[in-house]
């Protein structure tokens, strides 16, 4: 069997951002296995300036990296590896850009050979990435909004219906249709009936810039064209305004959201990066409005041991949903006990 490496970097990176070539000390990724870790440009690439090269190493051999950022231009971002066993490198090809909306973009480098080290170069303003490295090939062709369930195709992952089972109603959710989704009909997997619930920070997009359906149109583009998914991976997602919008079709369909924890687990990503800072004040009174429907619905549990965090599964190597939301105040336990309240008191939104 393939030993499927997936390990993601997510970097702050400043405008000049300084990273090293063979003359400089490559930065090397910490070997932290499936999930994400955040670092301090000035940590990872001590080696100085090279030219405005962008060197990352891995411990263990890739062949696909993928890469999700806002505000920068990487319309010429441009990649190299080492050529063999020498000190060379092969020339410079361009980088393939998935996402391009606005000032966020979504791109992937798919490589013949694995390998340990790639460098990256062009791009203006670069700000925020988030960068996967995969030991096998998981990307597909690009999808495109509406090209496969719109277009009339009888293909099972359609649904002729606006109300699958599973879906919230219309007073409570944006619908996928008016956010824009890739196949808004589309519906993924088996259906299996919710137990439980799993709250998440999306951490890149770490903010939405009052564009909350363009951050969920990258999002989804991600997981589907780099990840390989059916779809987007969370049920729900709600915006720093609390605006929630459906993500994957029906809630009684299994998300992609907690490693090997998916069957029966509703996912609630939440706008934002919340080891920067905490949920907005509208993005919990939203939650325990989302999070009383869910129990209405289906009758789970309003308890700390149905609904916890992503972090808090049983298998999981990730801080996620950040300590701002599940650390030393428990954001998560005040929205399951206002949701089980007839009348919800307002939960002041700070440290």
């Amino acid at each position: 069997m393939t030993r499927t490496l997936l390990t993601s970097l997510t970097i702050l990176l400043a405008s000049a951002l300084l990273v090293a070539s063979f003359g400089c000390a490559a930065a090397q990724l910490p070997d932290t296995g499936p999930g994400s870790v955040t670092a301090e440009i000035a940590d990872l690439f001590e080696g100085g300036s090279c030219d405005d090269i962008h060197s990352l190493t891995q411990r263990e051999p890739f062949r696909q990296v993928s890469w999700m950022m806002t505000d920068a231009d990487i319309s010429e971002a441009e990649y190299r590896v080492p050529a063999g066993d020498s000190n060379r490198w092969t020339d410079w090809k361009p980088a393939e850009i998935t996402f391009e909306e606005g000032t966020s973009y979504n791109a992937r480098i798919i490589l013949s050979e694995p390998t340990e080290r790639i460098e990256v170069r062009g791009g203006e303003n670069l700000h925020r990435a988030h960068f996967s490295f995969d030991s096998r090939v998981t990307g597909r062709v690009p999808a495109q909004r509406g090209s496969l369930c719109s277009s009339g195709d009888s293909h099972p992952w359609c649904v002729n219906s606006e109300s699958p089972a599973g879906e919230a109603p219309k007073d409570l959710i944006t619908r996928r249709r008016d956010w824009g989704a890739i196949d808004p009909e589309r519906i993924c997997r088996d259906a299996a009936m919710p137990t439980r619930v799993s709250f998440h920070h999306t951490f890149m997009p770490g903010d939405d810039g009052d564009d909350a359906a363009r951050s969920i149109r990258q999002i989804q583009a991600f997981h589907i064209n780099e990840r390989g998914w059916c779809d987007v991976g969370y049920h729900f997602l709600i915006a720093k305004n609390g605006e929630i919008f459906r993500g994957r079709g029906g809630a009684n369909r299994p998300g992609a959201h907690v490693r090997g924890q998916n069957r029966g687990n509703i996912g609630v990503g939440f706008i934002g990066d919340f080891t920067a800072e905490p949920p907005t004040t509208e993005q919990v009174e939203s939650a325990v409005r989302l999070t009383r429907w869910i129990h209405t619905a289906f009758d789970i549990p309003l308890t700390r041991d149905a609904i916890r965090g992503h972090h808090e599964w049983p298998g999981q190597s990730t801080g996620c949903p950040g300590e701002l939301m599940n650390g030393d105040v428990d954001r998560i336990a005040q929205i399951v006990e206002q949701a089980g309240l007839e009348v919800p008191v307002n939960i002041e939104n700070r440290n």
